[in-house]
């Protein structure tokens, strides 16, 4: 006599497969908030090219916004566990990873300085490391009083 097989022979925990579901759901993560991230990041630059003087308007507020959202992020998150792991995943590591450019940064600072506009190069260049910087020390504070908010309350 032939017994059934049950369907759920093993727990989460113990099927030999678990761990690549668990790496295919971060892939997947991954993926989705890079897709969304670089969809953002060409709908700001096709928002902002009216205003394009020659100036990488777009860039800046893009990588200054990442910053500040990165900061933020990471200032909610809990270090010491992986509760916010798959959050961290889609939003820090996919969105934000896609929606922010470092490439398009560097390449609107040497354009800048062939189009012989080097000083405005030079306030791009190192402008856009201090909003930057501030930008995620900013967000660190907001994402830490959020975070002591929700502990708070539980």
């Amino acid at each position: 006599m032939n017994t059934p097989i049950k369907s759920q022979q093993y727990t989460n925990n113990t099927h030999p497969l678990a761990g690549f579901k668990l790496v295919g759901l971060e892939i997947g993560l991954v993926l989705a908030g890079g897709f969304v991230g670089a969809l953002a990041r060409v709908g700001i630059s096709l928002l902002i090219l009216p205003l394009d003087n020659g100036f990488p308007w777009d860039i800046l507020l893009i990588n200054i916004s990442g910053s500040f959202l990165l900061g933020s992020l990471a200032g909610w998150r809990d270090m010491n566990s992986r509760k916010h792991e798959l959050l961290w995943l889609a939003l820090g590591v996919g969105f934000i990873g896609a929606y922010t450019t470092f490439s398009s940064y560097a390449l609107g600072v040497v354009n800048l300085a062939l189009a012989g506009k080097t000083t405005l190069s030079a306030v791009y260049l190192l402008g856009s490391i201090l909003a930057g910087v501030a930008a995620i020390e900013a967000g660190l504070l907001l994402g830490a009083q959020f975070a002591s908010k929700n502990t708070a309350t539980k």
